[in-house]
């Protein structure tokens, strides 16, 4: 009876590169859910920011409809495991803040908090004067809450598909 050989370096090679393909599929699928996920948040954010209404001579605001333009999505590929940012990006991100958290009015001048802590009553300011407190108007956190479901439908739908494909 003859016995027939098999050649398992060529086995090792085949394994390699099907763990190469996985993991290259695996990523590029992260990829892919995190971005469909993040195009609903962003679109969520995008529908609930602020728009103001009209600009005087004298105002500092951004211009109406800023804020909205500038909300984007940030991939980080550096990150294990994979992360996206979504919101409003550095031009515009303290306005963001001061909106989603509400802030004290200072006009033509600064504000901030005296050496002695933070208790009530221990802001001063420099040239210029204080008005009111600016409530809140939060719009990226009631986005996050209205697109939890959604998004994370839109990131299972994009791995049905792969695993259709991958099959």
């Amino acid at each position: 009876m003859a016995s027939v050989g098999f050649d398992f370096v060529g086995f090792e090679k085949l394994g390699s590169k099907m763990d190469a393909l996985a993991t290259e599929l695996v990523e590029e699928t992260q990829v892919k859910m995190l971005r469909a996920g993040a195009k609903v948040f962003k679109a969520e954010m995008e529908e609930r920011a602020p728009v103001l209404d009209h600009k005087t001579a004298q105002s500092t605001s951004l211009a109406p409809g800023e804020l909205k333009k500038n909300i984007g999505t940030y991939l980080h590929r550096n990150e294990v495991p994979l992360e996206i940012g979504i919101g409003p990006n550095g031009k515009v991100d303290h306005v963001a803040y001061w909106l989603e958290y509400g802030h004290r009015m200072v006009h033509g001048g600064w504000s901030q908090l005296a050496r002695s802590g933070a208790g009530k009553g221990t802001m001063f300011t420099g040239p210029g004067t204080t008005g009111d407190d600016v409530p809140a108007h939060p719009f990226i956190r009631p986005a996050f809450e209205a697109g939890e479901a959604p998004a994370e439908m839109a990131m299972i739908v994009v791995f049905d598909e792969t695993m259709k494909k991958a099959s």
